[in-house]
């Protein structure tokens, strides 16, 4: 009897284990994915500010340019 004991009791701890180790991956996997989801949004947020920083430098050039049309008309 005793050793049917140990037995289950050995069972019991490996797949207490086993779920403790599985329960850590999930965890890590959450993480690992918080973080690309983070910096996806990052990279995204980066780019579009670049867009938009060039689309301002563009609006500028046109105005400047037509000033200067302007200037020549005169």
């Amino acid at each position: 009897m005793e050793v049917e004991t140990k037995k289950e009791q050995e069972e019991e701890e490996q797949q207490q284990k086993q779920e403790e180790e599985e329960e850590e991956e999930e965890e890590e996997e959450k993480e690992r994915s918080t973080h690309a989801h983070s910096r996806s949004r990052i990279e995204e947020n980066s780019h579009a500010r670049e867009m938009e920083e060039v689309e301002v430098e563009e609006e500028e050039e046109e105005e400047e340019e037509e000033e200067e049309e302007e200037m020549v008309v005169w």
